[in-house]
């Protein structure tokens, strides 16, 4: 039979433990999306997609006009 001491430590082992689930959610902050500008070139595309698969978010490359 669980006493109120017992039963006030059950409740506090409880509440450290959804304390320490919640907390790194709270802290957490969401990814950010980034727009990357590509130059004109092989060497611009590159960096650009790499700069963007080494960063967290769906980033967007904005390749320079006419460049195929």
């Amino acid at each position: 039979m669980l006493t109120n001491k017992s039963l006030a430590r059950v409740l506090q082992v409880l509440s450290i433990g959804t304390a320490a689930t919640i907390t790194p959610m709270v802290l957490t902050s969401p990814a950010s999306a980034a727009t990357l500008p590509v130059a004109c070139s092989e060497t611009a595309l590159r960096n650009a997609i790499n700069t963007a698969n080494s960063t967290p978010g769906s980033d967007t490359l904005n390749l320079a006009p006419g460049c195929t």
